[in-house]
């Protein structure tokens, strides 16, 4: 369906064409009684290729899926590479640890997980191969394509095989596996490893975040950045974006709004929601490019997660 007809039916069941986490974001931004010194933006991409698999009910996402998102994936990345060196905006990446392995030599044997819904073990799905065989488990080669750009992104921690931590099923085995192999890995790439986004934005086992090392994680519902009751860092949710759910005028205007009141515009996504490099660029370019217009004024910051948390607080 395109995103036409799918506001056309959205404004016939609710007398809006944009969804309730659109309005709910727009009423955040509008409403929200703190602001900062200047408004802030942030772009996070989920990179995952095929660990995109998550439960789905009583059942899983299929290898099929994950393995067709893995491919689109490793087609766009090259072109948000582009599009942000062009425009001169940090990215927060938020990578799953297995992605940024070469081979499975360097990673620790997991522990077992078959949740009820799994029809097999969680960690049957690791191939146990390398990069040369098997490129949608592996992305060592993506990794340093983003370290070696000259914009200075952000490298955060998204687990190590995308275990929904907040899940019923997940013991603390289990969390502590996914976030210490997710460190380990991601340090030896980003010596100043901070931020963690938690798979479905589940927050659970925060205690571990602070164990290793983590400082910063994103919530499920948008407030000002501050600290829990641990003295970690609180990002708010921001709005998930894909050209099946927006226009990219749709978001455009949000970040108007976001300027006007000085607030924090987070926008988060994965790569294997566009089918080609043209959608993305066909997307994506209007909002970079009204952005430049914005920060060529002095009205916005475009920041990584990690540095705004800085700024916010210096």
């Amino acid at each position: 369906m395109s995103l036409k007809l799918r506001k056309i039916y959205r404004f016939l069941r609710s007398g809006s064409p944009h969804t309730r986490d659109y309005l709910a974001y727009k009423k955040f931004l509008t409403e929200s009684s703190h602001y900062y010194k200047t408004s802030y933006f942030n772009l996070t991409i989920d990179l995952e290729l095929a660990w995109t698999r998550a439960r789905r009910g009583d059942g899983i996402t299929t290898n099929e899926e994950s393995l067709e998102k893995s491919h689109r994936a490793r087609t766009v990345l090259p072109t948000l590479l582009e599009l942000s060196e062009k425009y001169q905006l940090p990215i927060t990446f938020a990578v799953i640890a297995h992605v940024a392995l070469s081979d499975c030599a360097t990673h620790d044997k997991s522990a077992p997980f078959k949740p009820y819904w799994a029809k097999s073990d969680w960690y049957d799905l690791d191939p146990h191969s390398n990069l040369e065989l098997n490129q949608d488990y592996y992305g060592a080669d993506l990794l340093t394509e983003i370290k070696n750009s000259s914009i200075n992104h952000e490298i955060a921690s998204h687990g190590f095989t995308h275990v929904d931590l907040g899940d019923s099923e997940t013991t603390r085995v289990v969390a502590q596996f996914e976030i210490g192999q997710s460190e380990e890995i991601l340090r030896k790439i980003n010596e100043d490893l901070s931020t963690f986004i938690f798979p479905n934005n589940n927050v659970a086992y925060v205690d571990l975040l602070k164990e290793f090392g983590f400082t910063t994680y994103r919530v499920k519902q948008n407030q000002e950045i501050k600290k829990d009751s641990l003295g970690l860092y609180q990002f708010p949710n921001g709005l998930w974006i894909s050209p099946q759910a927006f226009s990219n005028q749709d978001l455009v205007y949000l970040i108007d709004k976001g300027v006007s009141r000085k607030q924090l515009i987070n926008f988060w996504c994965h790569l294997f929601e566009f089918d080609s490099p043209r959608e993305f660029t066909s997307f994506f370019e209007p909002i970079f490019s009204h952005i430049e217009s914005q920060r060529e004024q002095g009205i916005i910051e475009v920041h990584t997660m990690k540095d705004i948390v800085r700024k916010v607080n210096e």
